[in-house]
């Protein structure tokens, strides 16, 4: 099964959950943190749910799931430790058109919960469908243990400067130019020089159309970090149609794609890099 990955806006959203125990506690919280209204229906709670019941963060109702609970509810977790309760909860939500999440079982639930890491409003999302929870924790701490702890301050800053790189560069690839080159420099910076790297850039060269060549494997399997490199950073890619395909989803949303024959015809006008694609065969 396939998911299609989202960030849900759940402020003054209401959402039910059913349980109360550590694992219903580790979905309460980002839902508190996404300012979900939020409910929870359990006979009994552990220890660590007792904080948000004593700063009055959400709603707590001391008793058994009732099929009339669901009302009024746009999102559901289920995370009892009753399988048999969970399937119900989730039948029912099925039938009533409300997304429910079964908590350690991925096959019974409309939607899943990924493993997140978070540095300010900079958020990254990870899942593995359900089948390899453990991989997907691995992968995670992985990610957090390369990735700059200065990603928050970058965001802060590009968002203040946005509009002001919009006047200065009329193009989308210009714009996109820039940035690249800025987090580039800043990414390994103190935050006090980001305005100097910032000013330093704004008086360079305007970007130049460049030309590479890439020599498609017959598997994208193959294909070297260099080439990926390429891939993602080429703004227009030129090639024959079944390797256009090989590559399209490698390639970014805003990356122009053009056959060689249209290309030798009439190229498209686009500052940054040309990739040309040749094959092995």
């Amino acid at each position: 099964m396939s998911y299609y990955p989202a960030f849900l806006k759940l402020s003054g959203i209401p959402v039910l959950v059913i349980g109360a125990g550590t694992v219903a506690e580790r979905r309460v919280g980002p839902l508190l943190t996404a300012g979900a209204n939020v409910t929870v229906v359990a006979p009994s709670h552990c220890g660590g749910m007792a904080r948000y019941f004593d700063a009055r963060s959400l709603s707590y109702q001391a008793k058994q799931f009732e099929p009339s609970d669901l009302e009024g509810h746009r999102l559901v977790i289920a995370a009892t430790d009753n399988s048999q309760v969970n399937q119900s909860v989730a039948e029912l939500c099925d039938t009533k058109g409300i997304f429910c999440n079964v908590v350690n079982d991925a096959d019974r639930g409309s939607f899943i919960c990924p493993a997140v890491i978070t540095q300010g409003k900079f958020q990254v999302a990870l899942a593995s469908g359900g089948a390899a929870p453990v991989l997907t924790r691995w992968i995670k701490r992985r990610l957090q243990s390369v990735l700059p702890d200065k990603l928050n301050q970058l965001q802060e800053f590009s968002t203040a400067h946005r509009h002001h790189v919009k006047r200065t560069y009329s193009e989308p690839t210009q714009r996109r130019r820039f940035w690249e080159r800025f987090f580039s420099v800043a990414i390994h910076s103190d935050p006090s020089t980001y305005s100097d790297t910032y000013q330093t850039l704004l008086k360079g060269a305007q970007p130049s159309v460049v030309t590479a060549q890439l020599t498609l494997p017959s598997e994208n399997d193959d294909l070297t970090l260099r080439d990926l490199k390429l891939l993602h950073s080429a703004d227009l890619v030129v090639g024959d149609l079944d390797d256009l395909k090989q590559v399209d989803e490698l390639l970014r949303q805003d990356c122009l794609r053009q056959t060689s024959q249209v290309y030798l015809e009439k190229p498209a006008n686009t500052l940054g890099m040309t990739l040309i694609l040749k094959s092995t065969t």
